[in-house]
């Protein structure tokens, strides 16, 4: 797993280490694979391949920079504020909002990815306003808050 320096947002992971800290709405986050330490990356370029969706890319990415950085948002309908620093609790629903694009991390049937074919994750939408497909649920294991390092 790659080092992280202590100015480097925290990133959330499967199995938190011994020293965690609360996940925070409106907080910003990079979130990393435990088992490959990738860490989940979009800029701003959309797939072009036959049958995408031809929204913006989502891969995972092996090096950091600035475009790991995500927002921890309350899920599509809520004001901008929903529970503004309070923890990120087991069976939330939320959205990630790609802090340099303003676009939401999304997801919908019908668009295979072109490295797995399994269904596409891209960005959507324009200024953090998206739609119902941006809603991710937050499953921890045994419940309770979403944990991750700084």
């Amino acid at each position: 797993m790659p080092r992280i320096r202590r100015d480097d947002p925290w990133r959330g992971t499967t199995q938190p280490p011994a020293a965690t800290v609360a996940v925070r709405y409106s907080q910003t986050i990079k979130i990393s694979h435990l088992m490959t330490g990738l860490t989940l990356h979009s800029h701003a370029h959309d797939y072009g391949h036959s049958r995408s969706s031809g929204q913006q890319q989502v891969t995972c990415f092996r090096r950091a920079d600035d475009d790991d950085l995500w927002k921890v948002k309350g899920p599509h309908g809520t004001q901008a504020n929903h529970r503004s620093n309070e923890p990120v609790q087991h069976g939330d629903d939320i959205r990630l909002e790609h802090v340099l694009t303003q676009r939401n991390l999304h997801s919908h049937s019908g668009h295979p990815s072109p490295v797995t074919g399994q269904q596409e994750v891209t960005c959507f939408g324009s200024g953090g306003q998206g739609d119902s497909n941006d809603n991710w649920r937050v499953e921890v294991e045994g419940g309770g808050q979403w944990n991750g390092q700084r």
